[in-house]
């Protein structure tokens, strides 16, 4: 990699030489062509009936599940967890009313 910096005037290369610090311009080969498809949140709740209230002796009850990051589909590669912390959470829920 480091061959094909640019070292002296007049070389085409790919890379700008190490010492090199001015701007560099915006081109065409900064841009990619992205399509993504991601599902950040899901929620499932579920509320059970008046049969099983009456049996379990309560007025209201209910489950619930979350879950965040649940996924990413990407035509362009990105880092996960390197310079962003990256955590998939799950939460359940129980919530009950006697």
């Amino acid at each position: 990699m480091y061959d094909s910096r640019w070292q002296k005037p007049g070389d085409n290369a790919a890379f700008k030489g190490l010492l090199v610090t001015a701007a560099t311009n915006r081109t065409s080969r900064f841009v990619q062509d992205e399509k993504t498809l991601q599902l950040q949140n899901a929620n499932v709740q579920y509320d059970f009936g008046p049969r099983v209230l009456r049996t379990l002796r309560m007025q209201y009850f209910s489950i619930s599940a979350n879950m965040a990051d649940v996924f990413y589909l990407s035509t362009i590669r990105r880092e996960r967890g390197t310079d962003y912390p990256f955590s998939r959470q799950v939460s359940l829920s129980v919530n009950a009313t006697f």
